[in-house]
């Protein structure tokens, strides 16, 4: 990105500072594991926690945004509860943050991200460079600053999390801080999404569902329970067919190479790469 560095900001390690300095940077530094093995950086993809691709988190859906002052259940596959406070996230919020995270990956998080947000629009987010793409884009941000949710995993663990910790606008520019708990949450095994596969689809029902299918073993879902996750309004009915629609088109993108509804189920194959 020309007009965003991210070594730019990132925190040298200063062979004069103390050892609890440096310390204390390592425990900053923002990384993730995949099947257990830390990993700075994935050139190709993006990397994001997948239990909460697998819930309605960043639900897809459009219209007008609920904004839920208290805490509220979210749908999730599995054995995971997800709460939820703030204005409703959607799937464009999760790729303005896959996108941040991106950026950021491999140094300390508490460094600031300075953000050109026409560019970023054109050049991580594949939106157009125009007024309206910026307004989205702040937009967004507030929303994920202003965003908490706690995650009980399957385990018994208790994850509390905040996406970003602060943010600056300006008409011109805008400061990120993400938050600090990524650190913890990106120590969990993570769910890998190629850049450009993600960034070809329009967000919503799709781009959900090929979240899902990433983050997944299985590959096999009650159709009731992934609506439920999705947390759609459609009629079931209604729902099944935009599954199948979107897994067509996730078969003419080459991220599976079959779909089929067996028993009210969903049963995907990946495709190899």
């Amino acid at each position: 990105m020309k007009a965003l560095d991210p070594s730019a900001t990132m925190k040298r390690v200063d062979p004069t500072a103390s050892a609890a300095d440096n310390a204390d940077d390592a425990k900053h530094k923002l990384t993730f594991r995949v099947k257990g093995k830390e990993q700075v950086l994935h050139q190709n993809s993006y990397a994001f926690e997948p239990f909460l691709l697998k819930s309605g988190i960043f639900r897809p859906a459009a219209g007008a945004r609920v904004t839920h002052a208290e805490y509220v259940q979210i749908g999730a596959l599995g054995n995971t509860t997800v709460l939820f406070k703030g204005e409703e996230l959607r799937q464009d919020d999760l790729r303005v943050l896959l996108a941040l995270i991106k950026l950021r990956m491999g140094s300390d998080v508490r460094n600031v991200l300075q953000l050109t947000p026409r560019t970023f629009c054109r050049e991580n987010l594949g939106w157009s460079d125009s007024s309206d793409s910026a307004a989205k884009l702040k937009a967004s941000l507030l929303r994920l600053y202003e965003a908490r949710l706690q995650v009980t995993y399957f385990n018994g663990d208790v994850g509390r999390y905040s996406f970003v910790a602060d943010v600056k606008i300006s008409s011109d520019s805008c400061a990120v801080w993400l938050g600090p708990c990524l650190v913890e949450m990106f120590q969990r095994n993570t769910t890998l999404l190629k850049i450009d596969q993600r960034l070809a689809m329009k967000d919503g029902l799709e781009s959900w569902l090929y979240g899902v299918i990433a983050a997944d073993s299985i590959l096999s879902f009650d159709l009731h329970e992934l609506k439920a996750a999705a947390g759609s309004t459609y009629e079931q009915k209604d729902f099944n067919k935009h599954i199948k629609q979107c897994c067509t088109k996730l078969k003419a993108a080459g991220i599976i190479s079959k779909a089929e509804v067996v028993k009210g189920r969903l049963i995907v194959t990946k495709c190899k790469y």
